[in-house]
């Protein structure tokens, strides 16, 4: 298909590009959302290998999973094609030459250059919102851990003692397909509450 590793090198490039603008970067914008693992394509199994190879932790990791196996097999497919690229190369010329570490280097290299390609515009387009209008993740997060944001109210009022909160279990697209949790003040005759308020604590 290609008669040069530059040409080859080319389109590798450019695949990284494509799959780190239009995959990487919808996938860090949802990994950054907090969506759960019903909001990746094959995320409940990714969720359940995660959870077997680190039982520890209970965060929902099936984005970042899909996210490093988008990359590594960007990066695997770029090594592959230039190795095979540049493997036809030199047997075209010398047929007797040994070809087993033919191709490593330079194929090497161009899997590093996609893998971080596709994190990178990634990351660009997700959390700094390259071609969103500048709508990414980052100056988000940056005003949510701002010390400029009040954490707490200035006075404690009376009405709040005995409250109690509900668990909401599903958010997301009217279909359901996206899960997650919050909790919400629910009057004290609520019986699903999970947690309860009664006095304002002296380390507060």
């Amino acid at each position: 298909m290609f008669s040069k590793p530059c040409s080859a090198f080319l389109v590798a490039i450019a695949v990284a590009l494509a799959v780190g603008w239009w995959v990487a970067g919808p996938l860090v914008y949802k990994i950054a959302l907090g969506l759960n693992e019903t909001a990746f394509p094959a995320g409940e199994q990714l969720q359940h290998l995660s959870t077997r190879l680190a039982p520890g932790y209970a965060r929902a990791s099936a984005g970042l999973a899909l996210l490093a196996i988008t990359s590594l097999a960007v990066g695997t497919a770029a090594f592959l094609l230039i190795r095979a690229v540049k493997r036809s190369q030199v047997a075209s010329i010398d047929p007797s030459r040994r070809r087993f570490l033919t191709g490593l280097g330079l194929g090497t290299a161009t899997a590093l250059v996609s893998t971080a390609l596709v994190g990178g515009f990634g990351l660009a387009r997700g959390w700094l919102g390259l071609g969103r209008g500048g709508r990414g993740w980052r100056p988000v997060f940056a005003q949510i851990f701002s010390n400029d944001v009040v954490e707490t109210h200035p006075e404690w009022k009376e009405a709040w003692k005995g409250a109690e909160f509900a668990l909401i279990a599903v958010w997301g697209a009217p279909s359901g397909r996206y899960r997650t949790s919050c909790s919400v003040p629910r009057p004290l005759a609520v019986k699903r509450a999970s947690g309860s308020v009664g006095s304002r604590s002296s380390g507060a």
